[in-house]
């Protein structure tokens, strides 16, 4: 599965979206059902370099954030099938303000990945009885992954210092 994954990754797409999240104000993750826990984990891993990131687990809260985006922020929205109304619902009102888009999605020719800017593809194929289980979650995480070391890797200064930064706030927890 991660394999498929890494070979359905377009280079010049992730250039183009890491150029995006460099550049954003705000960068709002979305996942309804089982892909919020996907959304919710990019955030946390982006929180250890980039204060500018936002998720919300709530579907209507996460229909609130959307609309109320620019057109310097940046949304990814995580679906494995793309045809989720909550989700979709939720890309239309970020198109509305002008934002970026990026869809997580198994389905290039999906009603969401239509609507978005950018796709990255997952791999893993999830039955009906696995619907909403965590099989697919490992290509997602993978590619958050992917993006993640990405953007750090363009903004390398500043995401070392605010790694070194909060990893410092944590391990004063710990002491």
């Amino acid at each position: 599965m991660l394999h498929e994954t890494y070979q359905l990754i377009d280079p010049g797409v992730l250039g183009q979206v890491t150029g995006w999240l460099s550049e954003a104000e705000h960068v709002c993750f979305f996942g309804v059902g089982a892909s919020s826990a996907s959304a919710m984990e990019a955030k946390n891993r982006f929180l250890r370099v980039t204060p500018k990131v936002e998720c919300t687990l709530d579907a209507r809260m996460q229909l609130m954030r959307a609309a109320l985006m620019s057109s310097r922020d940046v949304a990814i929205l995580f679906s494995y099938s793309g045809a989720t109304k909550e989700t979709l619902a939720i890309a239309k009102a970020v198109k509305e303000t002008g934002a970026r888009t990026v869809c997580i999605s198994r389905f290039s020719h999906s009603p969401l990945a239509e609507l978005c800017d950018c796709l990255f593809l997952c791999g893993g194929n999830e039955s009906a009885l696995q619907s909403g289980n965590l099989s697919v979650k490992p290509s997602q995480l993978f590619l958050m992954e992917v993006l993640y070391l990405s953007y750090c890797c363009q903004n390398y200064d500043i995401s070392l210092e605010n790694r070194a930064i909060t990893s410092a706030t944590l391990s004063e927890m710990m002491d």
